[in-house]
């Protein structure tokens, strides 16, 4: 049970993060290589303000809110670069972030990371992989809901002007960096609210946990809902994340199961670039 508890909660959190990423190519035609990163923001920021003794629910708002302002960031920089550039500007950051995490041994510890996370949290009788699982798909389904409500409003539809030009938003009184600021703080909350999860669900935060390796696999499930509808995201996280646990189920190696997982998150990116890319041609 707790197995399949554990795959669930997994999927759930995987979508999310695949949703953040698709949230901000749906809405400004930006591809971002650092959605890991963004995740393990959220991931660290809990973990550090618990080691500094705030109290569970400040730790919260305060890794909610760094995710936010990361995201923001990350997303406004697409206002200077677009399309490819921008992707692989992504790409720097993310591989920024892991090293920045990875040697500040002051602060994050370095390559031990930090374990313990969210010990403290008691659910009483009931089993945190009950608690994590039925959570993690209530915020899945529930932001889904409002991001599907949101693909035609007026937000989006000022977005997409953006996206084709920022001149020509100035022109009709939006602000360009401003709405990619806007998009890149909504992508980051719902980012951040995986990372922070998947750092309670685990109790521990790793370098390794969001590495370049994570933010493919992100990407790919993104891809699965750069069109149509965003439910097909769900779809491509119980794949990537289905299959290869369930090969280590079956008594494929551990590190095996992983490289089946980059091979399919690689297979996606790359199919998924070739069709897009000539559509946008």
């Amino acid at each position: 049970m707790n197995f399949v508890l554990t795959i669930l909660t997994f999927v759930f959190l995987y979508f999310l993060a695949g949703l953040a990423g698709a949230y901000t190519f749906r809405r400004l035609d930006a591809i971002s290589v650092a959605q890991a990163a963004v995740l393990g923001t959220s991931a660290y920021a809990f973990a550090i303000l618990q080691m500094r003794g705030l109290p569970t629910y400040l730790s919260v708002i305060g890794a909610i809110l760094t995710a936010a302002l990361v995201g923001g960031m990350a997303v406004g920089l697409s206002e200077r670069t677009i399309g490819e550039d921008y992707a692989l500007l992504t790409f720097a950051l993310q591989m920024i972030w892991s090293g920045i995490v990875s040697n500040w041994t002051n602060v994050t510890r370095g390559p031990l990371g930090i374990s313990g996370v969210g010990l403290q949290i008691r659910f009483g009788s009931t089993a945190p992989a009950f608690v994590y699982a039925a959570a993690s798909a209530i915020l899945a389904l529930g932001i889904l809901w409002i991001a599907h409500r949101g693909e035609s409003s007026l937000f989006a539809s000022g977005a997409a002007v953006v996206a084709r030009s920022s001149e020509l938003a100035s022109t009709v009184g939006l602000r360009p960096l401003a709405t990619r600021f806007q998009v890149g703080v909504a992508s980051g909350v719902v980012a951040g609210l995986a990372g922070l999860l998947f750092a309670l669900f685990v109790t521990l935060v790793h370098p390794s946990l969001f590495g370049i390796d994570v933010s493919v696999v992100i990407l790919a499930i993104s891809f699965f809902g750069l069109t149509g509808k965003l439910v097909k995201i769900l779809l491509g996280s119980a794949l990537l994340i289905l299959v290869p646990e369930l090969a280590r189920f079956a008594g494929l190696p551990g590190a095996r199961a992983g490289y089946l997982q980059l091979l399919m998150a690689g297979f996606t990116v790359s199919v998924g670039a070739v069709v897009f890319f000539r559509h946008d041609r």
